[in-house]
């Protein structure tokens, strides 16, 4: 009789993480096309993924950006290099717009880490608690979010390098 109340139950928990991880993927989409929609002038799917990409005026908060105010200077000093081994400086226009693309592929990647990491995590059918969950949710949280911000802050920063270099060339 336990047994059989325990399997109930874990199928519970199980149903019930399932239409929460599903209202959190849609929340998620909704709030990345409003994000993506707050720019009018995104008529094509080109115009929609530059829209996503491009810097908002949000992220501005006087000569600093939000992500300033989140730490992320500290979290850059501190966070493994990826790989990268030497830092590199970009001085040409085509190196800063290369580098410029590779950070939307950085940020690409960890957003399908994020939903990735989600969707097994609630599909695979396991016996976890709620608390295994949350420390799920929070370790992709962690490894994902401030990976992302990372990304956007250095694209505003390209932006303002950027313009000024086709300002002093004008």
């Amino acid at each position: 009789m336990v047994r059989i109340y325990e399997q109930n139950l874990s199928a519970l928990h199980y149903d019930i993480w399932c239409k929460i991880g599903t209202f959190a993927l849609n929340l998620l989409g909704t709030l990345l096309l409003k994000v993506i929609m707050m720019d009018s002038t995104a008529s094509s799917s080109k115009g929609i993924i530059e829209a996503y990409f491009r810097p908002k005026k949000w992220e501005y908060i006087a000569d600093k950006t939000i992500y300033d105010f989140m730490g992320i200077r500290l979290y850059k000093s501190i966070m493994p290099l990826s790989g990268m081994t030497e830092k590199r400086t970009y001085l040409t226009l085509p190196d800063l717009q290369l580098y410029e693309r590779k950070t939307r592929s950085y940020e690409l990647r960890h957003w399908l880490g994020i939903v990735g990491t989600l969707l097994i995590a609630l599909i695979l059918p396991h016996s976890y608690t709620v608390f295994d969950y949350c420390v799920v949710l929070f370790l992709t949280l962690v490894f994902n979010v401030y990976p992302i911000a990372l990304q956007r802050h250095n694209r505003i920063r390209i932006y303002r390098i950027i313009n000024t270099l086709k300002n002093k060339s004008a």
